[in-house]
């Protein structure tokens, strides 16, 4: 796979089969449509490639807002790379994308500079200008020159999957079930920073996590089962998400784990936190001895695997 941050370094003379979107989360509707293009792809012995953006498109449209996104630009791009993509756009959604019309972007960028024969869309996607570029637009304009193909959406458990699906199960404290509709476990990810280290003086050493990417949507506050995958290995954990009230009343949200049965120095190492099923809300005690038995009564809730 071969990643490009714009249009201008594509240096390949292969004929593509591309398909464009946010593809936020790379959940299973997602999948569905790259999975497409790819194997349409290779039944005509073709390339598949993928345009997607950076950011979200509504940072554009709505200033000072800042969209919180399942999946950080690197995750996205590790996910759709696992599906067999030969190549990806990832470019950033400014005013050049905002205002390129969906006439120019087919003729100027699909069919001269990526040499494009077929465009695979998802059953409610748009691009261009006024979101103007769909599946009858291009077989009303462009059926001579570029096959076009809709996938149906993907429905689980009579629901239609789809981005903001998900991030409504992540805030009703539902990971689990997000993830029937990711296809995957919900994942945070970056480098273990030094806290106070005040869970290690109580018996319950953390490993507080500095997230990759401020975008990143956080699951609502309180504690977690988690799987902890540090260097490939997968450890079980609980994860505290929230304030700290106990301890200091933090007015930042903090991402720490209790790591069950490992005491190894991995301060400034990236690790990869799955949270799970929620065990409770996030509590005030009144002392750091009922934090610590409440700790205790959490980690009888783990369901331990071997």
């Amino acid at each position: 796979m071969k990643l490009y941050r714009n249009f201008e370094d594509w240096d390949i003379s292969q004929d593509i089969v591309v398909s464009i979107g946010m593809f936020d989360g790379v959940h299973i509707g997602h999948r569905k449509v790259i999975e497409t293009t790819v194997n349409l792809a290779k039944s005509r012995h073709l390339e598949s490639a993928i345009i997607t953006f950076s950011n979200h498109p509504s940072e554009y449209f709505i200033p000072n807002h800042s969209e919180k996104l399942l999946t950080s630009p690197e995750e996205k791009i590790r996910l759709i790379e696992q599906l067999g993509v030969d190549y990806i756009f990832m470019l950033p959604f400014d005013h050049y994308m905002a205002n390129f019309s969906a006439t120019h972007f087919v003729t100027d960028v699909l069919i001269q500079k990526l040499a494009c024969k077929a465009i695979v869309l998802g059953y409610d996607n748009h691009f261009g200008k006024n979101r103007e570029g769909t599946i009858h637009f291009l077989n009303s304009q462009f059926s001579d020159k570029l096959e076009a193909i809709s996938v149906e959406a993907a429905i689980i458990n009579d629901q239609t999957v789809s981005s903001s699906l998900i991030k409504s199960k992540i805030a009703e404290n539902d990971v689990v079930g997000a993830n029937d509709f990711l296809g995957y476990s919900f994942e945070l990810s970056g480098k273990v920073v030094e806290g106070n280290k005040l869970g290690r003086t109580i018996g319950f050493p953390t490993a507080n996590l500095l997230l990759a990417d401020s975008k990143k949507l956080i699951p609502p506050t309180g504690v977690y089962e988690s799987i902890v995958i540090i260097n490939g290995l997968s450890l079980q954990g609980i994860t505290n998400i929230g304030f700290r009230p106990t301890i200091e009343n933090s007015s930042l949200i903090k991402i720490e784990t209790h790591i069950l049965s490992f005491d190894e120095d991995i301060y400034e190492q990236e690790i990869i936190i799955q949270p799970g099923r929620k065990i409770r809300n996030e509590i005030k005690f009144d002392s750091i001895d009922q934090l610590r038995n409440q700790i205790q009564l959490d980690l009888a809730q783990v369901h331990v695997t071997t």
